[in-house]
């Protein structure tokens, strides 16, 4: 039997998400509550298992604190993964809709203002700006101000829509 398995590797494998799932909820005192075994499809001598982020999504859109955590995580992780266009936006969205700590906030906006002045600004970002408008900029304006490429387009573009929220 053919196995597709879409997980990521490394620190982005499902095992390695639920042993940080199962190591945050010690750290924060708290029960686990989300299922992190991947969704699984077979049809004849394929195999397909999906990404366990999609459960961590739902997590984060049932208000599980460790959920967050890790999506927080995600949006700071650069490479490439499988899914990873649909899960980085569908991360930011429920990241967007949630009830963030200021930590969480803090993370969150040095990494986006980062990638707005490096001009690392994928078709998600337009999620991700969502995202930042959301919990706003903060103290980040002069990073901004001061880094940002005037010349590209599509980066001002972000900054005007971040701009107005002030």
């Amino acid at each position: 039997m053919e196995v597709l398995d879409y997980n990521g590797e490394g620190i982005w494998s499902k095992d390695e998400i639920a042993r940080r799932y199962r190591q945050y909820c010690r750290e924060m005192n708290v029960e686990a509550s989300i299922d992190l075994s991947p969704v699984e499809d077979r049809q004849e001598n394929v195999k397909w298992i999906y990404p366990v982020m999609f459960k961590v999504i739902e997590g984060i859109e049932k208000g599980d604190a460790v959920c967050r955590r890790i999506g927080v995580e995600f949006i700071e992780a650069d490479g490439k993964f499988p899914f990873g266009r649909n899960i980085k936006y569908r991360t930011a969205r429920a990241l967007r809709r949630s009830q963030l700590t200021e930590w969480e906030k803090d993370r969150i906006r040095r990494r986006l203002v980062e990638m707005l002045i490096s001009g690392k600004t994928t078709r998600v970002f337009k999620e991700h700006a969502r995202l930042l408008k959301k919990i706003g900029v903060g103290s980040y304006w002069d990073e901004i101000e001061n880094g940002i490429d005037r010349s590209k387009q599509h980066i001002m573009r972000f900054y005007y829509y971040l701009k107005s929220e002030k």
